[in-house]
């Protein structure tokens, strides 16, 4: 589903119900999906940069090591990025 829709529909729903709750949860909602957004997006730029280093006879960065220091919560949760829960003090090292 595409973000202009989500939002409509979130928008839609919080019209349409009264009370703050429904304001909040509305908030919430589009806060979670406009960083989802911003991370797909950073995933795109870091792949492209990425790329733009090999290109350049430069060594990649590492996906996990980027992504801790671009949001560490984040990082912490991504599946490929496991191996941090275990040495988040070594990453960037």
């Amino acid at each position: 589903m595409k973000l202009g829709a989500i939002v409509a529909m979130v928008v839609a729903v919080s019209v349409s119900t009264s009370g703050c709750l429904a304001v909040l949860a509305s908030a919430v909602i589009a806060t979670d999906i406009a960083a989802t957004h911003d991370k797909e997006h950073w995933r795109e730029q870091f792949a492209l940069n990425n790329q733009t280093r090999v290109d350049a006879g430069l060594e990649p960065l590492n996906f996990c090591d980027t992504a801790y220091e671009y949001d560490p919560d984040w990082a912490l949760g991504l599946l490929e990025c496991t191996h941090l829960l275990n040495e988040p003090q070594e990453v960037g090292q």
